[in-house]
Order: structure tokens, then sequence, then C-alpha cells
């Protein structure tokens, strides 16, 4: 399986098209990780999503700085994989978006909400594809400039306890384009949109995974 994976677009549709003019055809999925919007009204989410409406299974969840009418929105166009799950090409994707309560934002959960859902939708799978907006915390992959650790402890709980073989996050634009890992999950910061930047991930029946970066 080969999919486009985008982050933290905050309305810039321009990067939008140039990525996937570039990235061009041949997935079998588009998973956004959040951050359609800057405090986006519909129209906005309109704008990203009319963008992505002509790919095959687009999968989105929301970031911190959406709102709740960008969440009607992916979920009125089909698209919604917070606190839900959805299965692609024999692959299970799960999926929970927005940021912690303590941060900026509209769409802000508790660490204790986050873990709940998670553990409910991970239970008894294997070999899953975790997508959140925040990266689990204590990592390169949420390390901001100011050398805080701005991801999730719920989110790292979650990929130690269920091993997910996939970890897909943004949230923290200086960490684009990172990976690493955390026991035997594969954890990647896909980076931002905004930055003109997104990445193209292959799945094999066997252990590797490819991780191509795009760049306008």
């Amino acid at each position: 399986m080969r999919f486009l994976a985008l982050s933290d677009i905050h309305q810039r549709t321009e990067n939008l098209g140039a990525l996937l003019e570039k990235a061009g055809a041949g997935f079998d999925a588009v998973i956004v990780a959040g951050d359609l919007t800057n405090y986006g009204e519909k129209r906005h989410a309109e704008e990203v999503l009319g963008l992505l409406a002509g790919r095959k299974n687009v999968l989105v969840i929301p970031g911190n700085l959406d709102t709740g009418e960008v969440v009607r929105a992916i979920g009125e166009h089909k698209m919604q994989l917070h606190a839900a799950k959805a299965f692609v090409s024999g692959n299970v994707f799960v999926g929970f978006g927005g940021g912690k309560e303590s941060e900026v934002g509209d769409v802000l959960f508790s660490e204790t909400q986050i873990f709940s859902t998670l553990e409910k939708l991970c239970e008894g799978e294997k070999e899953f594809v975790l997508v959140t907006h925040l990266p689990p915390s204590g990592t390169g992959l949420d390390l901001a400039a100011n050398g805080k650790h701005i991801g999730s402890d719920a989110v790292r709980k979650i990929i130690e306890i269920f091993q997910p073989r996939l970890q897909l996050c943004g949230h923290c634009h200086e960490a684009g384009g990172r990976s690493e890992r955390i026991g035997k999950t594969l954890c990647v910061n896909v980076a931002s949109v905004k930055e003109g930047l997104a990445s193209a991930i292959q799945l094999s029946k066997s252990a590797e995974i490819k991780i191509e970066r795009i760049s306008i």
C-alpha cells in the first residue's frame, strides 16, 4: 500500500495544490494529520477538502487550530478519521485529532480523553497505523524550537502498549520529516504543508516501510 501523508496545511491551499500535483497519482489513500485551517470557517475547510475530494480513500483528522465547523465539514465529506478507524487495502487506520486542553486552539482534549478513546479503538488490533495530530511526547518528533517537548503522553503510552506498525503525526513543524522508533513502532512526523512539505509512504507485506519526502 502506498499513501500520501499530509499535515498542518493551515489554509495554504496553493501549497497543497502544488504538493498534490508534484506527488502525482498512484496512491491508495491520502492521510491528513490535522490543522487544515487556522481557526477556519466551513468555507476554509471546503477549500482544502475540495482539493482532496478527487483522491481515493481520503482520511482526515482535525488539528488543534481547526474548529467545530471544520470537524463537521470533514464528516460531511465522509473523510473523518477522528476517534474512529478505517480499513483501506487490507490495512487498519486508527485516528485521533486535536491538541491538548492546555494548548491554544479550539479542538482540544485532556490526556485522559485521548488515551481512553484510543485504547478502545486499538484494542485487538495488530499491525495497524495510528494517526494523531499530536506527536508522542519526549521524542525528536515533538521537540519545538524553544527546546520544549509539546507532544502527548497519552499518544506515547498508546504506542508503548499497542505497538502499531506505524504512527503518523504533525503539529510540531520544526520536527517535520523526522522519524524514530518507540519499541517496534516507527513514528513519523509527516511535515507541514504550510512549509511546502509532505511524505509518501510505502507499506509492504514485509516489515519494511519506505518514506519519500516531497517538497515544493
